[in-house]
């Protein structure tokens, strides 16, 4: 983010700044979609209006998104809703010029953080979003070391204001956890830990270790290399997971598995 400033306001700070009839005020996903409105705030800040206008130093940020050719709010949802609760026909806007929607997102997020503390509802949905954005293959390509992983859940946790290791947890939420549980956490009635502690116990229930029969081959170099990554996990698993997190162990692990199943 360090072209923020320039990137927003450009040069000549407001220069950009101008007025736009509220119907062309589009809200979009993912923007739309990453914090929840609460209505009492929508009707507090539509009082004010009424009372006073719309306050000129707070204006709505658009982005234009080239792929659907359009401009889309990506700050300034809240107050779209209330300019239209309070018959506004027009709002403050200043156009943004951000590269991709990965970088008006990650600007998106930024500007929340300042404002409010997120919950861990906040969180997943933040995660989901920047992780559907990054490039395919990503987080996935068997070739992927530890580092790597680790310092994409790095990354990811810089963008949305956490530690990477409840970025790892909610991507075992959000790769393995069922719809009912993603809800309870966006709900706030349980936390990202408690939720994928929750389903990694259920996946333990359903993919069980089974007596591999006698009569089965079993080469010696496949052999040799399942002790050494055996070892690496019972020494990573006696670092109390410092030297590599369980959740990366995990994550290895499922690819594996689905190298043998896949394809």
């Amino acid at each position: 983010m360090k072209q923020r400033n320039e990137i927003v306001f450009g040069q000549g700070g407001w220069r950009n700044l101008k007025t736009l009839h509220i119907r062309w005020s589009i809200t979009w996903p993912p923007f739309s979609s990453l914090f929840p409105i609460n209505d009492d705030t929508v009707n507090a800040i539509a009082d004010h209006m009424k009372q006073y206008g719309y306050d000129k130093s707070q204006p709505i940020i658009l982005w234009h998104d080239l792929f659907h050719n359009m401009d889309v709010v990506i700050d300034g949802n809240t107050r779209v809703r209330a300019a239209q609760k309070a018959g506004l026909p027009k709002v403050w806007t200043v156009m943004a010029n951000f590269p991709d929607q990965a970088t008006a997102l990650e600007y998106a997020i930024h500007n929340q953080r300042d404002r409010r503390n997120l919950t861990d509802g906040d969180l997943l949905r933040c995660i989901k979003a920047v992780d559907e954005r990054k490039p395919q293959g990503q987080r996935t390509d068997l070739a992927s070391s530890d580092a790597k992983l680790g310092k994409s859940s790095e990354v990811t946790a810089k963008i949305v204001g956490t530690s990477p290791r409840k970025v790892e947890k909610a991507r075992t939420l959000l790769d393995y956890g069922d719809e009912q549980t993603k809800q309870t956490v966006l709900d706030g009635k349980k936390s990202i830990h408690a939720a994928a502690k929750e389903t990694q116990e259920k996946r333990k229930g359903v993919r069980r270790s089974k007596p591999l029969p006698e009569d089965q081959p079993v080469d010696e170099h496949f052999r040799r290399a399942l002790r050494a990554f055996l070892g690496a996990i019972t020494d990573a698993k006696g670092s109390k997971w410092k030297t590599t997190s369980k959740e990366a162990a995990l994550h290895h692990v499922d690819v594996l598995y689905d190298v043998i199943n896949i394809g």
